[in-house]
């Protein structure tokens, strides 16, 4: 190993850095307690957030290394800088996923005339994603002076059966074995979820999803709702620490500290998004009928986007506010 470690550090003098790193990375994932490869790793990688886990790693295979005990603060104040400037967080954002018309259904019934029966169901789903949330494109129609018209002689009898939100909560860990204060922080950079569209670890994620589902009812002269019900999925992700070794009282009561404010943060982020779930409900109360179906589909999309993305700036508010949790607690 101690040839290949050479040729990582003649490749980096070269100016070939990208490929020390490389290199380094194999020889550490096949000699892991390879101390020296992990310090040429964290003094070369661009990656603030792998710097400080082999730094980890270093002090993990030998505490009194006095380079790494040097070197550990700053790439933690590096790696806490990166985070801030990415505002990252520790949520998965579902993708929206546009809403699909089940079933137009016409029936010729009797010999004089036509009659048409038109049953729509129609389903929109906001579903996780291990990608990117992508902009979703606006919704426009013109609507002209005919149409007009016609929306406002539409007077529906009653107003939509409204449900309400339907919502269910799920909590999950990922366990981890540890002896000191060290090893949990290695464990909760390179254990936890992984957060969409970085390449890092969460300590912890709240996933949520909505799902809208509707039916619509056509006249003559428009088409009104007729029922509608939001659905809200909430998934919480945490750590779950298993001593082992004989580990010192003050590093427990630092994790029950900490896990309380992780716990306290993740649920924030699962109130909004009930928030913005009943909001929804409300905003697809007061929807007026449209013209034809087609644009009703259409106002309905427009508006579960908007609900979303004033979500979505909610929850990165908070986020920014809250700052990039670390361990332990200051």
């Amino acid at each position: 190993m101690r040839e290949s470690i050479i040729q990582a550090i003649e490749l980096a003098n070269e100016g070939r850095r990208e490929e020390a790193v490389g290199l380094l990375r194999l020889i550490v994932r096949r000699a892991p307690s390879e101390v020296a490869a992990w310090k040429w790793l964290a003094y070369y990688t661009s990656d603030p957030q792998e710097a400080l886990r082999a730094v980890l790693q270093v002090l993990q295979l030998n505490p009194h290394d006095r380079w790494a005990q040097e070197a550990w603060p700053e790439l933690e104040e590096r790696a806490r800088r990166a985070a801030a400037a990415r505002s990252t967080r520790h949520r998965r954002r579902p993708v929206m996923a546009a809403a699909l018309l089940v079933a137009i259904t016409l029936v010729l019934i009797a010999i004089t005339g036509l009659v048409l029966y038109a049953w729509f169901g129609v389903d929109s789903l906001l579903s996780l994603s291990s990608g990117l949330l992508e902009e979703p494109l606006p919704v426009t129609q013109e609507v002209g002076p005919a149409s007009a018209g016609l929306a406002a002689q539409a007077n529906p009898s009653t107003p939509p059966a409204i449900s309400g939100v339907e919502t269910t909560v799920s909590t999950h860990y990922y366990t981890f074995e540890a002896s000191n204060l060290i090893g949990i922080q290695q464990a909760l950079i390179s254990q936890g979820p992984v957060v969409d569209g970085a390449n890092e670890h969460g300590i912890a994620m709240t996933t949520y999803g909505i799902r809208v589902s509707w039916e619509m009812q056509p006249s003559e002269t428009a088409c009104e709702l007729s029922a509608a019900r939001v659905y809200l999925d909430i998934e919480y992700t945490y750590p779950r620490w298993i001593p082992t070794g004989s580990p010192r009282p003050a590093l427990y009561d630092a994790w029950e500290r900490f896990i309380r404010h992780v716990v306290e943060h993740e649920e924030h982020h699962g109130a909004i998004a009930q928030e913005c779930a009943a909001e929804l409900v409300q905003r697809i109360e007061e929807l007026p009928p449209q013209p034809d179906c087609q644009m009703l589909e259409a106002t309905l999309n427009a508006l579960v986007d908007e609900v979303y993305n004033e979500c979505e700036a909610r929850q990165a508010a908070f986020d920014e506010a809250e700052g990039r949790t670390l361990f332990p607690l200051p």
